[in-house]
């Protein structure tokens, strides 16, 4: 992280973070009793690893600026071809504004390809605040 020195409520900055995730798990087996999956899968140990790193500067007071990149995949197991389960990254450009300390609105475009299916595109609109009592913290 790193902000200006004459910082005021803590703008501008530039932040970056970056997370590593495995995951290693069990399933169970299945012996195919139901219609509309009649195969049956064997019971075996799957992993899942992926990363996520992300840039954020808040160029103006209650204003930021992102970029995220995603990457996952894993072990597809005895029911391949699964497209859940597809190595698939994701670049992520967003703008965040935050009205007051309680509420923020984040616009976001979400550039995704999966090793399947494809690419897709979507646009994402979010809208956070805080209602009810609760501690005070520094701005």
């Amino acid at each position: 992280k790193w902000k200006a020195p004459n910082h005021h409520g803590g703008f501008p900055f530039v932040a970056w973070q970056t997370e590593a995730m495995l995951r290693r798990y069990e399933a169970g087996a299945y012996d195919g009793s139901d219609p509309a999956q009649p195969e049956p899968l064997p019971a075996e140990t799957l992993g899942d690893y992926g990363f996520y790193s992300q840039l954020t500067y808040g160029f103006r007071k209650g204003w930021v600026v992102g970029l995220r990149g995603d990457w996952v995949s894993g072990d597809t197991g005895a029911f391949a071809p699964d497209p859940d389960r597809d190595s698939r990254w994701r670049l992520a450009p967003n703008l965040t504004w935050f009205p007051t300390e309680y509420s923020k609105l984040r616009l976001q475009y979400n550039l995704d390809e999966r090793e399947e299916e494809g690419v897709d595109h979507s646009v994402w609109l979010q809208m956070e605040f805080t209602l009810g009592a609760h501690a005070a913290h520094r701005f």
